[in-house]
């Protein structure tokens, strides 16, 4: 089983070094830039040639299969380096043959069928023709060796693939099985025992530089040391500064004092396992048979340190305000041991696999060594996510269990998935499959300690940003909350995504590969697409659209009102401003990214015509809106009538126009129907306008007086222009009126209902005072009688006998 944590590291290293050039600004080597291998007698070799080389040696391992994955690892890396060094050569291409190739083109268009040229010209294109294949070689044998190395380095990592794969799968025997446990102690215990006596004689062999007594005395004084600052210095230092912590008010100011105590936590258990480390190495301990075991010791002490201070900044036992997880202070505590037995538990497991690397053990000790780290490994992993599911609840509350929030809903599911893991590593520990056991719990334990260094480090700058700009007490929640904030935690966890893949089995050439797709990009319609160019397009095309928009507002608060343009056109102006910016930034972006649209015609002539049957409608809204915003038929605040709908435009998007009812409804039209339909504007070129208003007065009445009473109050209105003079017109003979209309123009057709209710008003009070009815409905009803209903009432009913109505001719 490979190594987690050598993993672990040499993935941040890794990335360390990718980012380097990033962060100082140095330009990165390309293998293009370096200069040709020469041999000893300063021959220049040709890179053919040590590319088919290293290509024979390959297709030799793979046919054999006898080598080693670490074998194929370096073999890999050098396949790696030389297909770069063959791309930037086959994309960069050769000097000489872009020279040849433009004297072949100054030549002119080489002669088609029968016809001939010159001598001279052809003489001379044959010759510059040889020179291009000349130079050309190299060219085409560098993408020969790019795709050759290609199809190697996959089948090199299908390999190493499923040789992790049979390793992780392999069945050992159980250790339910009580036979194998006596072999296992007894091979244990050998391997103990041949450790110690190599220990005993290396430190008290006489051939030590430095005396044994000084030795033991240097070692006895900086563990004392180490022993000291955990015990004391350690103790006091962080009750004094958690002291003058809780002295500052955390309602004016964020103090600065917690953020010193996690660090100094940090700082001296580090100093306290650096002297006891120091204390080890001053013994001088060498070991044959435990050659792996010693390595680790640098490792054991860092788990050790790293899983304390994780501990204690997560849980916070002593100080329940900094607590990352809101637990009370029992089980706080128990979550800071909960994180220790971790660590140990990784320290145990580390040492396992050093000494299996050290001896040759059997495979039944293998199951049952991994027993003692991975039945406590899952116990704590499944308390572990009892105490995340409850932290949960109580920040969520009782009140919002059925809905939690998405963060809390994930936490949940992370915290249930942990429980799974660890019912599956007892499962896995019991029947025989020790490697995927173990891969498991060390893959759980190290992704949690990447997962709280992150909540740690997100926490440590956002106090830090909190102390910066003077952050109180109560907007710390919304601090957290900051965009810069998002941001930060955003990047460190895509920062982390390459680490947790290494955890979780990919190989440092897998992240690298992936680097190099995402560098050097994929091919796309003749274009290369990488994620530099991908960045460029996108940082390009945001700072023209924030530029557009800054010019649109600033257009729409300073220059457009000194203007004598009217609101619509002001509208129109600033989102033909948009759009023209917006067109511009993607052209800027295309064209500083490096894209030729050209080489994808193809594909978005595909596209358009699917987009075109699926989004018909709304591009023919959008076009319609150019139309609406060109042409301009209504404006902003016009009053208009469409589709049986009126009311005033409150806006004009590119796909629908939104109106206001009279009655304050909002009535979303789609553009299409504004250009293809009938629309009335009432307020297009002037906002004057007809009111009419009919009324009826009485037969009998004075018309002549009548007439002028309807004239005198349709003048004496002050919204009733003058010009064109109001109009009376009797329109005709009723049924019950005389039938008249009353027509004005008013300065303003918005007022019209005003205007009618206001005339209405005093036709009625004037034709009052003039004694002039306003008549109602009226029905005349004749009743005629009939001689014969008399006779027929004085006789019996029973008697009476029905008569023949009379008929009509």
């Amino acid at each position: 089983m490979r190594n987690r944590t050598r993993s672990w590291v040499s993935a941040t290293v890794m990335i360390l070094a990718l980012m380097l050039p990033l962060l100082t600004g140095a330009p990165a080597e390309s293998p293009a830039q370096e200069s040709p291998q020469t041999d000893s007698n300063s021959e220049v070799i040709d890179p053919a040639v040590e590319w088919n080389e290293t290509a024979v040696r390959a297709l030799e391992a793979l046919g054999s299969g006898k080598a080693s994955s670490s074998a194929f690892e370096v073999l890999r890396q050098k396949l790696a380096d030389e297909r770069d060094q063959a791309l930037a050569i086959a994309e960069s291409g050769s000097i000489l043959s872009k020279s040849v190739q433009a004297q072949i083109d100054a030549l002119g268009a080489a002669p088609d069928g029968d016809s001939s040229e010159r001598a001279d010209i052809a003489a001379r294109r044959a010759e510059l023709n040889e020179s291009l294949a000349a130079a050309d070689a190299p060219v085409i044998a560098a993408r020969e060796a790019f795709n050759r190395a290609n199809v190697l380095i996959s089948e090199i990592d299908r390999v190493i693939r499923a040789r992790e794969s049979v390793k992780l799968t392999t069945l050992l025997p159980t250790p339910l099985n009580p036979f194998n446990w006596a072999g296992a102690f007894a091979e244990m215990q050998d391997y103990l025992g041949r450790v110690l006596v190599e220990f005993e004689t290396s430190i008290a062999n006489p051939s030590k530089a430095t005396p044994l007594k000084i030795r033991l005395i240097a070692s006895g004084l900086l563990l004392v040391l180490s022993l000291a600052v955990v015990f004391i210095i350690l103790p006091v230092t962080l009750r004094s500064m958690n002291a003058k912590a809780k002295r500052v008010d955390v309602k004016t100011t964020h103090s600065g004092w917690g953020l010193l105590a996690v660090l100094a936590r940090l700082v001296l258990a580090s100093l306290a396992g650096i002297l006891a480390y120091s204390a080890y190495s001053t013994l001088d301990i060498s070991s044959t048979a435990a050659r792996s075991l010693i390595r680790v010791v640098p490792a054991v002490g860092a788990f050790l340190v790293i899983s304390y201070w994780l501990g204690y900044v997560i849980f916070a036992p002593d100080a329940p305000e900094r607590r990352l997880m809101k637990l009370p202070d029992h089980q706080a505590r128990t979550g800071f041991w909960i994180v220790i037995g971790v660590g140990l538990v990784l320290v145990v497991e580390l040492a396992i696999e050093a000494s299996e690397k050290d001896m040759t053990f059997l495979p039944g000790t293998h199951a049952v060594a991994s027993v003692f780290a991975l039945l406590p490994g899952a116990f704590l992993l499944w308390v572990f996510g009892s105490m995340a599911q409850r932290s949960t609840k109580a920040q969520t509350g009782s009140d919002n269990l059925e809905h939690p929030s998405y963060t809390a809903a994930l936490v949940q599911l992370l915290a249930r998935t942990l429980q799974v893991l660890a019912i599956a590593i007892v499962v896995l520990a019991l029947s025989g499959f020790t490697a995927l056991a173990r891969f498991v719990l060390s893959g759980c334990a190290l992704s949690l300690g990447v997962i709280g260094i992150l909540l740690v480090i997100d926490r440590l700058i956002v106090s830090v940003l909190g102390l910066a700009a003077g952050v109180s007490g109560r907007q710390y929640g919304e601090t957290r909350q900051s965009f810069l904030s998002i941001a930060i935690g955003l990047t460190m966890s895509i920062a982390a995504l390459p680490v947790i893949a290494l955890i979780w089995g990919a190989r440092p050439a897998d992240i690298s590969e992936f680097w190099r797709l995402m560098t050097e990009g994929v091919v796309v319609g003749g274009t290369r697409l990488s994620a530099t160019v991908v960045l460029v397009f996108a940082f390009t095309l945001l700072v023209g659209l924030v530029a557009s928009r800054w010019l649109q507002r600033f257009l729409g608060s300073a220059v457009l009102p000194r203007t004598h343009l009217d609101s619509g056109a002001q509208s129109a102006l600033r989102t033909g401003i948009g759009y023209l910016g917006a067109t511009v930034s993607f052209m800027l972006a295309v064209g500083f990214a490096g894209i030729d649209l050209s080489s994808l015609a193809i594909v978005f002539g595909a596209l358009s015509v699917g987009l075109g049957f699926g989004l018909q409608a709304v591009v023919s809204n959008f076009i319609c809106g150019i139309i609406l915003l060109i042409e301009r038929p209504f404006k902003e605040g016009d009053w208009i009538e469409v589709s049986g709908y009126s009311g005033i435009v409150r806006k004009i998007a590119v796909r629908f126009t939104r109106l206001e009812t009279f009655d304050r409804d909002d009535v979303i039209v789609p553009n299409t129907d504004l250009i293809t339909g009938t629309v009335k504007n009432m307020t297009l070129s002037t906002i004057t306008g007809r009111v009419i208003v009919p009324v009826g007065i009485a037969y009998g009445s004075d018309i002549e007086k009548a007439e002028g009473i309807f004239v005198d109050i349709m003048l004496a209105h002050p919204d009733v222009l003058r010009e064109p003079a109001p109009a009376v017109l009797f329109k005709g003979l009723g049924d019950s009126a005389l039938d008249f209309e009353l027509r004005c123009f008013i300065s303003n057709v918005g007022l019209g209902l005003t205007v009618r209710s206001d005339l209405l008003a005093g036709v009625y009070r004037e034709l009052d005072k003039a004694g002039i009815e306003i008549p109602f409905p009226q029905r005349d009803l004749h009743i005629r009688t009939y001689s014969g209903l008399t006779d027929l009432s004085a006789q019996d009913p029973s008697e009476a006998e029905p008569k023949a109505s009379p008929q009509t001719g």
